[in-house]
């Protein structure tokens, strides 16, 4: 599992700034995890932050169909 921790947007390895474009914070995270190259599983507490990463993607005319391996935690976790 990896580590969100990790995850650099801009060069020099820092963190990503109010004025890093989306399209940039986007692929920074595809390629931190991994997207085209491996089997991956987003996971979050709810369903929001997937609908906001579609909702992200559709606006700025990106592919969204990477964010359907999601995990929902908080469904998952009142089914025990």
């Amino acid at each position: 599992m990896r580590n969100l921790d990790e995850l650099n947007i801009n060069e020099g390895g820092k963190p990503a700034e109010r004025s890093t474009p989306t399209k940039d914070v986007i692929e920074a995270f595809q390629d931190w995890a991994e997207v085209w190259e491996e089997e991956y599983l987003l996971c979050s507490w709810g369903g929001f932050d997937q609908r906001m990463l579609i909702q992200d993607c559709r606006l700025h005319r990106l592919e969204d169909d990477w964010t359907a391996p999601h995990l929902n935690l908080k469904y998952q976790y009142h089914q025990i």
